[in-house]
C-alpha cells in the first residue's frame, strides 16, 4: 500500500525555483501594503497613482518576460477573459489601496485575504462543484465571523458615509480578487 508519507516529490531545479518564487511572492505581497502606506503618508501619493503605476510597470515587465511565449492565434480567443481578469485585478488593487489609505495596512489586507476564499467556495457550492456539508458551513461561518470580529475591533468607530464607503471598498476589493 502506498501512502502519501511514502511517496516523495523529486527535488528538481524547477521545484527549488518554484519554492523561491513562492517565497518571493509572499515577501512582495507582505510588504506591498506597508509600501503603499509609506507612499501615501510620507510622499503624498494617492492610491489611484500607485495603482496605475503598479499596473503599467507590471504590464511592461510581464510582456517583456512572457509576451513572446504565446502566439496571437492562441491568445485571440481568450482576449476577453484576459481583459476581464486585468480589470478585476486592477479594481482589486485600487480598492485595496484606498482601504490602506483610510485605515492603514492591516485591516484592508485582512479583508482582501479572507474574503476571496469564502466567495470562491460559495460560488463552487452554487455551481455544484462543492458540497455544502456541515464541516464546510462551519468553516465558512467561522471564517466570516473571525474576520468580522477582527475588523470590528480595529475599524473606524463612528458610522459615517465615509466609513461605510471604505467598508464597501474593502468588500468589493476582496470580491474582485
Amino acid at each position: 500500500m502506498i501512502t502519501s508519507a511514502s511517496v516523495s516529490t523529486p527535488q528538481t531545479p524547477a521545484t527549488g525555483l518554484a519554492f523561491v518564487a513562492a517565497c518571493g511572492a509572499g515577501i512582495l505581497w507582505g510588504t506591498g501594503a506597508l509600501v503603499v502606506s509609506l507612499l501615501v503618508e510620507r510622499h503624498g501619493f494617492t492610491p489611484e497613482n500607485i495603482s496605475f503605476w503598479r499596473f503599467v510597470v507590471g504590464a511592461v515587465v510581464l510582456l517583456a518576460a512572457f509576451g513572446r511565449r504565446i502566439s496571437w492565434d492562441r491568445l485571440q480567443p481568450l482576449i476577453g477573459t484576459v481583459i476581464m481578469a486585468g480589470v478585476a485585478m486592477a479594481g482589486y488593487v485600487l480598492l485595496w489601496f484606498l482601504g490602506i489609505e483610510q485605515m492603514g495596512a492591516a485591516v484592508p489586507t485582512l479583508i482582501a485575504l479572507c474574503l476571496p476564499p469564502v466567495i470562491v467556495t460559495a460560488i463552487a457550492v452554487v455551481r455544484g462543484e462543492e458540497r455544502a456539508d456541515p464541516q464546510l458551513l462551519v468553516a465558512l461561518i467561522g471564517a466570516i465571523l473571525g474576520t468580522v470580529f477582527i475588523v470590528a475591533q480595529h475599524g473606524p468607530k463612528p458610522a459615517s458615509a465615509a466609513t461605510n464607503g471604505v467598508l464597501l471598498a474593502r468588500v468589493v476589493a476582496g470580491s474582485c480578487y
